[in-house]
């Protein structure tokens, strides 16, 4: 599933404007600014008997950094237009059934020499 999150941040013009090619997993290592650093992990998982039951619960985290608040916030909305109530497929097939935005957070300080906005989305997969 990553992937598919990774192909649909690196295949936005709008993004790319702002951010180049640094749209990256989450890691230790440092990164160049502007940076999208974007993380998916699994919070509640069942198993599915008959088609429509829930499979698979994700939290993907989108974390974007800049040293100008206006691509900040540009960015937040890109991304939020990106992702929230889609469903992504591939060859025909459903791999992700549904996405919502769940809430955003600034992380900055008046004097700030680094902007930071964290987006969550809820992914659910059937």
């Amino acid at each position: 599933m990553e992937k598919y999150i990774y192909n649909i941040l690196e295949d936005s013009a709008e993004l790319e404007a702002i951010f180049g090619d640094n749209i990256q997993v989450l890691s230790g290592k440092k990164n160049k600014l502007p940076v999208i650093l974007y993380q998916l992990f699994q919070v509640g998982t069942e198993t599915a008997k008959t088609k429509g039951e829930l499979k698979g619960e994700y939290v993907l985290k989108l974390h974007l950094f800049s040293e100008d608040y206006k691509d900040i916030m540009a960015a937040s909305d890109i991304c939020k237009a990106l992702f929230d109530f889609q469903e992504i497929v591939d060859e025909g097939e459903v791999v992700i059934d549904l996405i919502k935005f769940l809430r955003y957070s600034n992380e900055y300080q008046e004097k700030a020499e680094v902007f930071n906005r964290s987006l969550e989305f809820s992914v659910d997969v059937y």
